[in-house]
């Protein structure tokens, strides 16, 4: 039989895991979008969007791509191909300051990670106390003598 201080336990572990496991989440992402983000504003310094829509015109997907693009019915992966080749063509008009708005983005895109951190912290220890009330509040009041007068 458990207690209410083991349940409550059970339930605030419970909620600060997934928080964690959330945070986790949005870290990775954070990490590999900011990563991303180098390795365009470096791309972008090193080579012209002309010479990325003719590598996307010549580029022969790998066949566990066409599998899983099958698979997932995304369509054919030629269609995304070409969408690929004519969004390089359109950048290649306003490449020069991509790198330049692609370089403020990183401290932005920080900025965002942490305000999704801090939201999630708040999260948990809104449902933490939450938890913390409904089970005080489940839990039976001791009564006070009646005086008989």
């Amino acid at each position: 039989m458990s207690t209410p201080s083991s349940s409550k336990s059970g339930w605030t572990t419970l909620i600060w895991v997934v928080v964690g496991l959330l945070a986790a989440l949005w870290s990775g992402g954070a990490w590999l979008f900011s990563s991303l983000l180098s390795w365009v504003v470096d791309t972008a310094s090193a080579s012209p969007a002309a010479d990325w829509a003719a590598v996307f015109k010549t580029w022969e997907p790998p066949p566990w791509l066409l599998q899983l693009s099958a698979w997932m019915g995304w369509g054919d992966v030629a269609q995304w191909q070409s969408l690929a080749q004519a969004l390089m063509e359109g950048l290649s008009t306003s490449w020069p300051w991509l790198a330049e708005a692609l370089s403020w983005l990183q401290p932005v895109l920080w900025v965002l990670w942490a305000v999704g951190v801090l939201a999630l912290l708040v999260l948990g220890g809104v449902l933490h106390a939450w938890v913390r009330w409904m089970i005080r509040q489940s839990q039976p009041r001791p009564t006070s003598p009646q005086v008989v007068a």
